[in-house]
């Protein structure tokens, strides 16, 4: 294998690393009423079982950080450009990317928060 075609295999194999195959917890916190909220986003591009995957994981995710119920109060898609560079073993810059990855987030309150702040 010639050493530009392992790089741009080593390449590849980093950039799936990076695919984002599960979600993220973007922010939780107390909000000004005392109910405590968060932000998950998950990357929303790929085949549909594992998109459904990584909603799965978003779901769970929440449940966990609200320790049971939640309440789903907003969902959108945003775009975020992500940079690649790519390098080889002898660390010659083998050129960059910008490619543009659709995440979707959720934004959330937690009920057992949200119950007890309305008192």
């Amino acid at each position: 294998m010639s050493n530009e075609l392992r790089t741009t295999a080593v390449g590849f194999v980093f950039s799936l690393l990076l695919c984002g195959c599960g979600a993220s917890l973007v922010t939780s916190t107390r909000g000004t009423r005392g109910a405590e909220v968060g932000v998950v986003k998950y990357l929303n591009q790929g085949m549909g079982a594992v998109i459904d995957s990584r909603r799965q994981s978003a779901l769970e995710l929440m449940q966990r950080d609200c320790g049971g119920a939640y309440e789903i109060v907003w969902e959108r898609s945003f775009a975020e450009a992500i940079h690649y560079r790519l390098m080889g073993p002898d660390l010659r810059d083998y050129g960059s990317a910008t490619e543009n990855q659709d995440y979707w987030y959720i934004g959330y309150v937690c009920e057992h928060q949200r119950s007890s702040a309305r008192r």
